[in-house]
């Protein structure tokens, strides 16, 4: 049985909190074991939920318990146990939407991938990266072909400006343009014969263009394609001549060699985009495609009839595939919601996304009296909103009822916190009495659907209010039983952001895309505008100081921070440190209202910890830059949580490593929690600043680390 270590009198003579006694607790400690390496205080880590939009997954041509996923503002993922789980691969990259990926064949280590910041290569199996783009004219790589008989010799297929075929014959240490004829600059899709690999086709806005001579020359291929928007490309590896096309109007094939086309669409549903095609490579007739909003499908006759493959599938937005090429029974599916994995031809999927925590966090909320329960709403993963009771360790699907799952804002009733109320697109508010366990509609008097932003009054509960796009502003008093309009002196349509002052609830503040900022004084009665000194009136976050009502922020899109001392009578730029103009969210802690952190588009997170008078880039960690919300632990202004498009939620635990009870100080009465939660006597929820990668243990790296703390005076606490 194991026991529960006291600070008795007699253990509290034996390790009282002088220096050397406290080293002594550390040498004790060493004999329990060292588990994972310490992230240590100041690091963001990722924290689910699992899922998310994955564009590509590849196989090991050597290992198939190997595997690598390219997320949509992810980056690299890699699995070497036949995707069970998942660890992000990202070390060296410095763009994170990755579309390609290619695998030397007899050198698997060597990877490369195509992403929207160009190539770039691997020799260690992804465990670092460098950039490959000297020759490169354009860096929205949508494609990347390797020679299978020399893979040295590669081919990139770039969208946009600077486009084209660009081709590499030294491992992607050089590129040139192999454009010759081509008459399109958005290569969207190549493929290259496997018996004559001088033999390639590229898929792009205008048809297909065919090249014979390693891309040196090319010429039109498309005849017969009804759709010149040409967005994948598979070829028969049995019989090369043999090609099918994925276009924005179905699948088209070829069975000489691209010379003429024919549409063998039968039975997809009409009108789907269909963005990947993969061939069965030892049954050739077997050929999978994917689409964009009806999901997957499979021909077992070489393409002559189609039936829908979506049994399991938890999305209908299909981007790649990957067959086993040993057992192509075995196959995954790169989808908006994660990888899926088939083992019966695709009969029937299932999701497999431990560890692939990529999704599309829009809004976050914390339980003001637990806020070790979360609550994300998210894009991509058909879910909607997800909860957590254990600080992100752990999620849960919490959208029960829900008619759409992309969510656009979400808000938590602070008196009850059972009761919730969320925005999905174009679906009005729903709301919540039971804690996300079901979801009910809450539209009577809602004029437009699509709603923006909620917001709870913190005195009066039962008032809301949420702006629109169309319909500008509407008031609930009655817990959002029903809605009027409340847009006397509102000039604009839309209201992108809402900010009440949460010392005088009747003033609220309303921030618009384009129209700047509106303050109402009597409880949005009426409305004026507010934009003295803004230089920028594209407000996409609000925040109003809890302690001094007349300090009021503004986040723009394309003009940083401004602040005003005098409740928005006039304005000042408060963006000195930021390397960013664009603020999507921004948060004033609660607990210390010096403290303010500003999320961005394309730079992470920016923390001010003099009211915004300087900030610093606060990223440590954080693999998605694009941050689209922002929450801050109430009782700890060091304990924040970002959601990103790309990577799900981020924690940070800014603070003191082993702060258990959050006192700003490590104590021994902290530490001995700490040993005996590592015992197993107590649960790792009893100190969640001391589980600093926050996988539900303590181990011996992480105690010594909070021992170190209380020898140096806990120099991070604030």
């Amino acid at each position: 049985m194991l026991c529960v270590l006291t600070t008795s009198k007699r253990i509290g003579a034996a390790v009282r909190t002088s220096r050397s006694r406290l080293r002594l607790a550390a040498l004790l400690l060493l004999p329990m074991g060292a588990h994972a390496a310490f992230a240590g205080p100041g690091f963001w880590t990722s924290n689910g939920p699992d899922g998310g939009t994955v564009l590509t997954v590849a196989f090991d041509p050597i290992d198939p318990q190997t595997l690598y996923a390219g997320a949509d503002n992810g980056g690299v993922f890699k699995s070497t146990d036949g995707a069970t789980s998942w660890h992000s691969a990202n070390t060296g990259l410095t763009n994170f939407v990755v579309r390609a990926i290619a695998i030397d064949p007899a050198e698997p280590d060597t990877l490369y991938i195509g992403t929207n910041g160009g190539v770039f290569k691997s020799t260690d199996g992804a465990a670092t990266w460098r950039a490959a783009n000297t020759g490169l004219a354009g860096l929205a790589v949508r494609a990347l072909v390797m020679d299978p008989t020399s893979p040295q010799t590669l081919y990139a297929g770039v969208s946009g400006s600077g486009g084209g075929v660009f081709r590499s014959t030294d491992g992607a240490a050089h590129w040139t343009a192999a454009n010759a004829g081509l008459s399109s600059s958005s290569v969207q899709a190549l493929a290259i014969n496997p018996a004559l690999p001088q033999t390639l086709y590229a898929g792009t806005i205008n048809s297909v263009f065919k090249s014979t001579n390693g891309g040196t020359s090319w010429n039109p291929a498309g005849r017969g394609i009804g759709d010149p928007n040409v967005l994948a490309l598979a070829i028969d590896p049995k019989s090369p001549n043999n090609l099918f096309a994925g276009t924005t109007s179905g699948v088209f094939n070829s069975v000489d060699s691209a010379a003429g086309w024919g549409p063998v669409g039968a039975g997809i549903t009409a009108g789907a985009d269909v963005g990947a095609i993969s061939i069965d490579p030892t049954h050739p007739q077997n050929i999978y495609v994917g689409t964009s909003a009806a999901g997957a499908f499979k021909s077992t006759n070489h393409g002559g009839t189609w039936a829908p493959i979506n049994d399991g599938l938890g999305s209908t937005s299909v981007h790649g595939f990957a067959l086993q090429t040993s057992n192509p029974a075995t196959i995954y599916a790169a989808t908006t919601a994660g990888i899926f994995k088939s083992t019966s031809g695709a009969a029937l999927w299932s999701p497999v996304n431990q560890g692939l925590a990529v999704s599309d966090v829009r809004a976050l909320a914390l339980d003001p009296q637990q806020p070790e329960t979360i609550y994300a709403g998210e894009h991509d993963t058909g879910v909607g909103v997800f909860k957590s009771t254990n600080g992100g360790t752990t999620w849960g699907a919490a959208g029960n009822g829900l008619t759409n799952t992309v969510i656009q804002s979400l808000t938590i009733d602070p008196d009850d916190p059972q009761t919730l109320y969320v925005a999905p697109a174009s679906a009005g508010i729903f709301k919540s009495t039971d804690g996300t366990a079901s979801w009910k509609p809450a539209n009577a008097g809602l004029t437009t659907s699509n709603v923006l932003t909620i917001v709870v009054d913190p005195v009066d509960t039962a008032v809301l209010y949420v702006g629109t796009a169309g319909g500008g502003i509407f008031k609930s008093t009655n817990h959002a039983a029903s809605w009027t309009p409340a847009n006397a002196g509102f000039t604009s349509t839309g209201a992108s952001t809402l900010a009440i002052d949460p010392g005088s609830p009747q003033t609220i503040y309303a921030g618009t895309d384009g129209g700047g900022v509106f303050k109402s004084t009597n409880a949005a009665a009426s409305w004026v505008t507010a934009n003295m000194g803004l230089t920028n009136r594209r407000i996409f976050a609000l925040a109003v100081d809890p302690l001094d009502s007349e300090t009021v922020y503004a986040g723009t899109f394309g003009g940083g921070v401004f602040k005003s001392a005098d409740g928005a009578a006039s304005w000042q730029p408060s963006s000195t440190g930021l390397n960013s103009t664009n603020i999507v969210p921004l948060v004033i802690a609660l607990a210390d209202a010096r403290t303010v952190y500003a999320g961005t588009f394309d730079r992470g997170v920016f923390k001010s910890t003099d009211r915004g008078a300087h900030w610093i880039p606060f990223n440590t960690g954080l693999s998605s830059t694009d941050v689209e919300a922002l929450a801050v632990d109430p009782r700890k202004a060091t304990t924040a949580y970002a959601g990103t498009n790309g990577g799900g939620v981020f924690r940070i635990d800014a603070g003191c490593g082993g702060d258990c009870m959050g006192d700003g100080a490590v104590t021994i009465d902290d530490l001995l929690k700490m040993v005996n939660i590592a015992l197993g006597s107590l649960p790792a929820s009893d100190c969640i600043a001391g589980d600093a990668n926050h996988d539900g243990e303590i181990t011996i790296n992480e105690i010594l680390a909070a021992v170190n703390n209380a020898l140096s005076g806990c120099p991070l606490a604030g």
